[in-house]
């Protein structure tokens, strides 16, 4: 998890397409982030984005003409979470990918640019590393340590979630 957050942090830095926002503490304290990744003016008008999705929710009290007049404002939000069981690996793995393919060129795929930048503009992406750092980081920790070894296949030996015991 803390490489994982590195690497965001490095491609916030690197992208106006992209900001990285703290989320809350995890049972062992580490942030929780999400990744917000769009085109710059949707990220500029992030909080009536936020505003317009709220009120959407609740409805009570809003005609059909002002919910509608809502939607055409508004923007999709769309959420995808990097895995919460952390011995399934794949989950938070492949956050990565999808950011760097979001937020890089693709010289040698011709008319790709053009796709994802339509993508960008009609979508608000709130991609989660994880949703289980503290898990995330001890089953990595446990692996980096056994690697190469018998034990690099065996599954951690203690409760990683101090209320469900995973």
């Amino acid at each position: 998890y803390d490489d994982t957050i590195k690497y965001f942090k490095a491609l916030d830095s690197a992208s106006p397409k992209m900001t990285l926002v703290p989320m809350g503490m995890s049972t062992q304290g580490r942030t929780f982030y999400a990744a917000l990744i769009s085109t710059e003016r949707n990220l500029a008008r992030i909080e009536r984005y936020r505003e317009i999705a709220r009120r959407l929710a609740s409805p009570e009290g809003l005609t059909e003409d002002q919910a509608r007049a809502l939607v055409r404002e508004g923007e999709a939000i769309v959420h995808i979470g990097g895995g919460f069981h952390s011995t399934e690996v794949a989950g938070p793995q492949h956050t990565l990918q999808l950011a760097y393919d979001l937020l890089t060129t693709h010289r040698n795929e011709p008319g790709r640019d053009d796709q994802i930048a339509r993508i960008l503009d009609s979508v608000i992406l709130m991609l989660w590393p994880t949703i289980n750092p503290d898990g995330h980081q001890m089953v990595a920790e446990y692996y980096m340590k056994n690697v190469g070894t018998p034990g690099a296949s065996t599954v951690l030996p203690q409760r990683y979630q101090e209320y469900v015991g995973h």
